[in-house]
């Protein structure tokens, strides 16, 4: 990469990420003495300013599926089949409870002989 690119890439960094952070960069690479050209580092705080950004979409978006699950956890379903009712209704013949065995019954047995 020539000087020149250089250069510009180093506007194009200073521009984005302001003159704070250009600083700061340039004061890490003496103190570590290693050199990168300004393309690499552009690059690399690019990809670091997304993550970061992306990390903070995904906490702002896990309270909102948290509360979304649970609101479908409460829906109301609805079923295609229907299970048979257990109550037993006046006049209807289905299953329910044979009256038969109780003492009561008996009664009624009676009182129905004399009435009819």
């Amino acid at each position: 990469m020539s000087p020149i690119t250089d250069k510009l890439w180093k506007k194009f960094f200073e521009k984005q990420f302001g003159i704070n952070c250009t600083n700061e960069v340039v004061k890490k690479m003496k103190e570590k003495r290693v050199s990168f050209t300004w393309l690499q580092l552009y690059e690399a705080k690019v990809k670091k300013m997304a993550q970061a950004e992306n990390e903070a979409v995904d906490r702002l978006a896990q309270p909102y599926k948290e509360e979304d699950a649970k609101k479908q956890s409460r829906k109301i379903k609805t079923c295609t089949k229907i299970p048979p009712s257990k109550r037993r209704f006046c006049g209807d013949n289905g299953p329910g409870y044979n009256l038969s065995n109780v003492k009561s019954s008996n009664i009624m047995k009676e009182v129905k002989e004399r009435f009819s």
